[in-house]
């Protein structure tokens, strides 16, 4: 009876350990890693190594594959054994059907759970008992993890350490967007999170030709009167042309509490500008801003004329899709794409190129055009009306509705 005891006590353990190791791969790819820096500046030694692990994540995951399995194989042979002896010729139908539903239920499905949902909570205390056993199973973790790589390589995989970065990205993303995560993301906000650093100035900019501007030379009064008929705190500013916009003024709505306000000198209420070409990555953008959080951003085209605006809240808010209702002091992205018929897609005109693109899975020329509403003017060659059509990549882009100065929507349905 001790024995049998002792057996289950043994039983228990290596399904324990089983558990482990697989909460422990999942909580190690769904860490938060900026939050575990965090912890690590401030002298956490548990987030510390496990930020060390995770820059080798083909080690991690090897030193987790044989855990699980080492567990999985001993906890299926003393299981078996065990069984076997308390039921003679039937113990072997017995152990498959006792330890098939536990192994998998407390020993997979329970601990990925837990962990994946805990993982950033876990992650700092199981870094010390991972990395133990990568020690103490150096020689396999190795031997494996190089056979790995090297049947990679053979079947034609490229070891570029960014390539593994972008695989690894996507799939946290899939199985982030496919879980609880959703409740701090609204659906597709990760993934366009991740996409918002290949847009250009042009994509995310706040256009010119939704701003009320005003001439450099006119006195407070009137540029008071261009924000109070905006309801925006930025009033683009001017010289001799409207696209020659040098400066910015920023009103705040106390400003315009101030009864004294249009007695003040224009230069006390001008902002920090910086220039930057339409087509420069949104993550040097980003950059700049970091330096100078207030800065306002005017985007121009190659001739040096103004195209726009942008701000760190312009971009926020262009990364979490607010809705244009709800926008500060500048507009939100426009509408997401949506469905209409069958095979068929809709699109705000400003859309960029870039999500158009990951929608329909095509490849529209992002260089040159920023917009869909960009792309098929060009493609035209003039102002369109409603129901003009052009065929690209596949696919028939149709205006739906269109004014006098600019298409405001476009459907794609694809060609037969």
């Amino acid at each position: 009876m001790d024995s049998v005891l002792t057996t289950l006590a043994l039983l228990g353990l290596l399904l324990l350990l089983k558990g482990f190791f697989s909460g422990s791969e999942i909580a190690m790819v769904s860490a938060d890693r900026v939050r575990l820096r965090v912890r690590a500046a401030r002298g956490a030694t548990g987030s510390k190594l496990a930020l060390r692990l995770m820059g080798d994540p083909a080690r991690v995951l090897t030193t987790t594959l044989l855990g699980t399995n080492l567990s999985s194989v001993a906890l299926t042979t003393i299981g078996t054994l065990l069984m076997v002896r308390l039921f003679g010729g039937q113990g072997e139908l017995v152990a498959v059907l006792v330890l098939t539903p536990v192994m998998l239920i407390l020993g997979e499905i329970v601990p990925k759970s837990v962990y994946q949902q805990k993982a950033d909570a876990l992650a700092p205390y199981i870094a010390h008992p991972l990395s133990w056993v990568q020690i103490a199973l150096a020689p396999l973790v190795w031997l494996f993890s190089s056979l790995a790589r090297l049947a990679a390589r053979m079947i034609g995989g490229a070891d570029d350490p960014s390539s593994a970065a972008r695989s690894q990205v996507v799939a946290v993303v899939q199985m982030a967007e496919s879980t609880a995560a959703n409740a701090a993301f609204g659906s597709g906000q990760v993934r366009r999170v991740l996409r918002f650093a290949q847009m250009t100035a042009a994509e995310v900019m706040w256009p010119l030709s939704e701003i009320r501007s005003v001439s450099r030379e006119a006195g407070m009064a009137e540029i008071v009167a261009a924000r109070r008929a905006s309801g925006e705190r930025l009033v683009p500013l001017y010289e001799t042309a409207p696209a020659n916009v040098t400066t910015v003024a920023v009103i705040e709505s106390w400003d315009l509490l101030d009864p004294e306000l249009e007695r003040k000198p224009v230069d006390e209420l001008l902002g920090a500008v910086r220039f930057v070409p339409h087509l420069q990555r949104v993550n040097e953008i980003i950059d700049m801003l970091h330096g100078e959080p207030a800065a306002i951003i005017i985007v121009v085209n190659e001739t040096g004329a103004a195209l726009g605006l942008i701000t760190l809240n312009l971009l926020v808010r262009r990364t979490l899709g607010a809705d244009d209702a709800a926008r500060a002091d500048q507009p939100g992205p426009g509408a997401e794409p949506g469905a209409s018929a069958a095979g068929a897609r809709r699109f705000p005109a400003r859309t960029p190129l870039v999500e158009v693109n990951e929608a329909l899975g095509v490849a529209l020329e992002t260089l040159q055009h920023s917009s869909l509403g960009g792309y098929a003017l060009a493609r035209f060659g003039r102002l369109t009306q409603a129901g003009e059509h052009f065929d690209a990549e596949g696919w028939r882009f149709t205006v739906i509705e269109a004014t006098p100065r600019a298409i405001l929507e476009i459907e794609a349905r694809r060609l037969d």
